[in-house]
């Protein structure tokens, strides 16, 4: 592993409001690559080529006592075992000998964060392209290329495609919380290449090998309770079906997209199956424009505060079958007040939800809403 000037600089930079000495960082070439002085960046260090090649630290008592060099302490720096540079501490011998140790083992963690990072980034750039490969790329030439020796990703196995979408949000920015969510999906998913994901505009995108409901609820889960207390993040997922004969990967994306826009708006549960849906289905591809005019025709009495608390009443009304004693229980009104409200609703939009075909009618109005 070759360190970058930039990481050695950094590393120096924050050595030396620790413990306010000069320090450089040299290569194994033997050339000072970072420093806090300057002018010593570039310059030769002899005894940084002879750290390299011995494997010991060199304290040095004299200026000049070897090329390059000044008092003070020179020690190897290992990563996974084999030296990758040198750490030097600039002053008298018993001044800065006490900080050798603790400066050599603080350096190599930080260049082992800092790898760690660069990983992480590289395999998170590496599922973005298997994603997009699988997702946004034309079969013409999908057909011309092999995504397991592009990738190394193996298709042979049924896969589920899941979609994720933020329903709530609050404080910090964008980035704040792509990096929050993109450390939370590591965290289950890295340990395995053949699990990817990718956070793209605003959905996640997870493509795994096929789990049973249970292992992947508990995974879902998980994620979603982590968002929530480290991020402030409402997560919700649409799962699309495996893979197989008659679905692709991009077929069970688009399911498990559809599943999750449709449910985000009014669905209080986190995860929520393509298998499941049923009217969703249809108005999911409702045109804007009939949409519109569908809502102007049936809503257009009604204010938003209106809407909103109409929602509701008519979601628990169809839950309890029309009754109005179980229903005004649940709402917490007495059931006088809900016969009000429900004819109310009749008055203004000309639809009585009490009749069964204009409850039809009313409900749709209602679903169309929410689906924004």
């Amino acid at each position: 592993m070759e360190i970058s000037a930039t990481l050695a600089q950094q590393i120096v930079s924050d050595m030396k409001n620790i413990i306010n000495q000069e320090l450089n960082f040299m290569n194994t070439k033997g050339y000072v690559i970072a420093s806090t002085d300057p002018k010593r960046i570039n310059t030769e260090h002899e005894a940084a080529r002879i750290v390299c090649a011995t494997g010991s630290e060199i304290v040095i008592e004299s200026d000049q006592q070897y090329k390059g060099t000044k008092k003070g302490i020179n020690i190897p720096v290992y990563f996974e075992n084999s030296i990758i540079g040198v750490i030097g501490i600039t002053g008298e011998k018993d001044e800065v000998s006490k900080f050798g140790q603790i400066i050599k083992k603080m350096t190599e963690i930080l260049i082992k964060e800092a790898w760690l990072k660069d990983l992480s980034i590289q395999r998170r750039e590496n599922n973005r392209r298997i994603i997009e490969f699988l997702l946004f790329t034309p079969e013409s030439e999908k057909k011309q290329s092999n995504i397991s020796h592009l990738f190394d990703f193996n298709m042979s196995f049924s896969k589920n495609v899941i979609v994720g979408k933020i329903t709530g949000k609050k404080g910090n920015s964008s980035l704040h919380f792509i990096d929050g969510l993109n450390t939370i999906l590591d965290k289950y998913f890295s340990y395995n290449h053949q699990q990817v994901f990718t956070i793209k505009n605003d959905e996640i995108i997870i493509v795994i090998d096929q789990m049973r409901d249970e292992d992947l609820e508990s995974i879902l889960q998980n994620i979603r309770k982590e968002a929530l207390n480290k991020l402030q993040l409402a997560l919700i997922f649409g799962v699309g079906s495996p893979t197989g004969t008659d679905v692709t990967i991009k077929t069970s994306y688009q399911q498990a997209s559809s599943t999750v826009r449709w449910y985000k708006s009014f669905s209080e549960e986190c995860i929520h199956y393509f298998r499941d849906m049923d009217i969703g289905l249809i108005l999911n591809h409702v045109s804007d424009t009939d949409k519109e005019n569908y809502l102007r025709k049936v809503l257009s009495r009604l204010s938003k505060e209106e809407i909103k608390e109409y929602t509701q009443i008519l979601h628990i009304y169809g839950k309890y079958n029309g009754s109005i004693n179980k229903s005004s229980e649940n709402l917490f009104i007495h059931k006088n007040t809900l016969q009000y409200k429900l004819n109310k609703l009749g008055k203004l939009t000309g639809y009585n939800p009490r009749n069964m075909d204009d409850y039809v009618i009313l409900k749709l109005a209602f679903l169309l809403y929410e689906l924004g």
